[in-house]
């Protein structure tokens, strides 16, 4: 049987920069990620939904126990890969070798030496209270504006799965009821859905870790601003050996982004990772592929809990509201 290593989840809405902070964790000796194993496209096998809740739908605390061991202990069974988007020769190569996932895997299962996994994952964001409380997992939690986020769909089209999400939190007593009635209407266009999204996993990661302190929030523009300070500190808390070789690493990384030049919004691909973007594109970029009106309502959706998450990083911790609108999250 194979030896359990050490977990951390490193997660968030997705677009909210679980990849880059993934992957500079496992910059670490002895550290290295996995890729989204809760994505139903092409994660376990056991996974059929996104946003899995434990204890709703079919997704009980006996199955995420069962998939959590299967990180420990790197013995995944992924779906091969079937991503209808990829076209061309990305989909043939990733049909013959696999994804991301797959390499990430593979790469884990090769490493004789490997002590800890960075476990990449959105989509188990709705997860990590139980992950964290069950599993003793340290638990990241990326955060980026609401506004960026929801370009980020808009311009890959995707739909935020949001009214899901509400079904299944409301069967283990979370419930969005006000925003749904306020909003509900709108959750089909892409953005209006990714903000309403983004407000329901922060506001339920925010009142989940009043109660679970191995929970930490770091924001994706401090990681831009400030990246050597940021991942210290990150690396410090979460016990992972900091060295010159890490922050050379990251010095180069950051140092290359930073001089690339910006990418206009309307050449970029159809595709959530995107090589060679200038770190100015990724919260001011959005900006331009949203309406008027978009702009407005995604404003009033997440103004409240931004100001919660910028709090948090501000080291205060207000009280926060589970299960209210974005209006009701203001009066308090």
């Amino acid at each position: 049987m194979s030896r359990a290593r050490n977990v951390i989840l490193v997660t968030g809405c997705p677009r909210s920069g679980t990849t880059p902070v993934g992957t500079n964790l496992a910059l670490a000796n002895g550290v290295r990620y996995l890729y989204e194993p809760f994505n139903p496209n092409f994660g376990l096998r056991v996974m059929s939904r996104f946003y899995e809740v434990p204890g709703a739908n079919d997704f009980s605390f006996e199955r995420l126990d069962g998939c959590v061991d299967a990180i420990r202990r790197v013995q995944l069974d992924l779906k091969p890969f079937d991503w209808p988007r990829e076209k061309g020769v990305r989909r043939i190569v990733k049909r013959l070798i696999g994804g991301r996932a797959r390499m990430a895997y593979l790469a884990c299962r090769l490493d004789w030496s490997l002590k800890t996994v960075i476990w990449k994952d959105p989509t188990a964001c709705l997860a990590a209270k139980d992950v964290a409380e069950r599993h003793n997992i340290p638990v990241v939690v990326t955060v980026r504006p609401a506004v960026a986020v929801a370009a980020s769909y808009k311009r890959m089209q995707w739909d935020s799965g949001v009214g899901a999400v509400l079904d299944s939190l409301a069967q283990v007593g979370i419930e969005f009821a006000e925003l749904r009635a306020d909003y509900g209407q709108h959750f089909a266009n892409s953005a209006i859905g990714a903000a309403a999204l983004w407000h329901v996993i922060y506001t339920t990661l925010l009142r989940w870790s009043e109660t679970t302190p191995d929970m930490h929030f770091v924001a994706l523009q401090d990681t831009i601003d400030r990246p050597l300070e940021t991942y210290r500190s990150l690396y410090a808390i979460l016990g992972l050996p900091w060295s010159d070789a890490v922050a050379e690493k990251l010095a180069r990384r950051y140092a290359a982004k930073s001089s690339a030049r910006a990418t206009p919004s309307a050449a970029l691909p159809q595709r959530a990772h995107v090589s060679g973007r200038s770190l100015n594109d990724v919260n001011t970029y959005g900006r331009k592929l949203l309406t008027p009106d978009e702009t407005r309502m995604i404003e009033e959706i997440s103004a409240a809990t931004w100001a919660l998450l910028e709090a948090r990083r501000a080291g205060i911790r207000a009280p926060v509201p589970l299960g209210e609108s974005p209006a009701s999250v203001a009066r308090c």
